[in-house]
């Protein structure tokens, strides 16, 4: 019987070794897999803190200059042909392509405009502002030089022109506004300075310690730490918008000065074999605005231009009450013709005065689509009505 209990106690011995010693490699890859794990965790942690702030700056500063138009002028090519709703040109700069739809029917195809800027496009749209900021005050204006191409038909007559336009002045320019985007970016850096300063002292006291229990707490209070913080700059997200619409708010009606020059050919949709492009004049203008209080703009301009025996000098002021959103405007503008015939023998002059008034609006749909639209009344020298007529123009930008 002793014998039997002894061989008993003996397998009982043995099963419960051999189970131990199976038990503990496993026990090895499973403390193997929690070390890894830390490791990698480590690593992440090691990652700058500043690197997540830096990536939101960035994206502010991509979204500033997607979006930095304080208005959406029409195609100076358009202008060249007195097609807009507008008599008077409202200056600005839009660093996107844009397309301009003159609505005149609803049978026939609209006129249409087209419009960028090649140097802004060829050496400044990098997403890097700090080129931009760093180059010239000639070469930020140079950036501003656009070129528009558009046709449009009245007087019975198809019309091709072209434009140049360059921004000569402009009180506030937002690509190159360093408190803008420092101000914000500062706002960032102190919201989260003490919680950068508590990751930092973990992360000393982590590599100062030997216990690796104490090592592992210190990693996951800086693991909430981090993770708290980028809630916290993934929120500054929805700040964006605001800040963008403040900053348009108080600038949409910034001071701005254009000069533009183009010129006007006509054509024939007629022809089999070709356009028969007929060259038929120029123009060039000067015009800009003044900040009047918080709603209000000013604006004039001073245009001269020829087309085939007509010489025309235009001037004329524009007063505008709104905000960015929506502003109704009212125009005036004399217009001198002077129409020099030159039959064979008796050459001779007929010079002609014009007053034109204009009522209307723009109204942005979207952040990139504006609605700009008008009533133009024309009168002759002894203020007599002669005509009427209403225009609506339709730009997109091609973000």
């Amino acid at each position: 019987m002793k014998k039997h209990l002894f061989s008993i106690t003996l397998l009982s011995l043995f099963i419960f070794l051999n189970t131990s010693f199976a038990q503990n490699p496993e026990k090895k890859n499973d403390k193997k897999k929690e070390e890894v794990t830390e490791e990698i965790q480590e690593t992440i942690l090691e990652e700058p803190f500043d690197v997540e702030i830096q990536e939101e700056f960035t994206d502010l500063e991509d979204k500033i200059i997607s979006e930095s138009e304080f208005a959406i002028p029409s195609a100076p090519a358009f202008s060249l042909m007195g097609v807009t709703p507008e008599l008077i040109p409202r200056p600005g700069v839009v660093r996107n392509f844009k397309v301009d739809w003159r609505i005149r029917d609803y049978q026939g195809a609209p006129d249409l405009a087209v419009e960028a800027l090649p140097v802004w496009m060829i050496f400044f749209n990098s997403g890097d502002l700090d080129k931009y900021r760093n180059a010239s005050s000639f070469a930020r204006m140079l950036s501003t030089l656009s070129f528009s191409l558009s046709t449009a038909s009245f007087n019975n007559t198809n019309h091709l022109g072209y434009a140049v336009k360059l921004n000569l002045f402009r009180a506030k320019d937002p690509l190159n506004d360093q408190s803008l985007l420092d101000d914000f970016h500062q706002q960032i850096q102190e919201e989260n300075a003490e919680t950068r300063a508590q990751i930092q002292e973990l992360e000393g006291l982590a590599q100062e310690t030997e216990d690796p229990e104490l090592r592992k707490l210190y990693r996951k209070e800086i693991k909430q730490l981090k993770s708290v913080s980028q809630d916290i700059i993934r929120a500054k997200r929805q700040e964006l918008e605001s800040i963008r619409q403040d900053y348009t708010l108080q600038n949409w009606n910034a001071s701005m000065l254009d000069l533009a020059f183009g010129k006007v050919y006509s054509f024939d949709r007629g022809q089999v074999d070709s356009l028969g492009i007929i060259y038929q004049g120029y123009g060039l203008w000067l015009n800009g605005g003044i900040k009047s209080g918080k709603n209000g703009y000013i604006s004039g301009m001073v245009k001269l231009s020829k087309y085939g025996n007509d010489d025309v000098f235009q001037a004329g002021i524009s007063m505008r009450y709104g905000n960015p959103k929506f502003n109704f405007y009212l125009e005036s503008m004399y217009e001198r013709t002077s129409t020099v015939f030159d039959p064979e023998f008796d050459p001779f002059e007929i010079k002609e005065t014009n007053y034109r008034l204009s009522y209307g609006g723009d109204f942005h749909l979207s952040r990139g689509i504006l609605l700009n639209f008008s009533l133009q009344t024309r009168f002759d020298d002894g203020f007599r009505f002669k005509d009427f007529l209403p225009i609506a123009n339709i730009t997109c930008l091609m973000r």
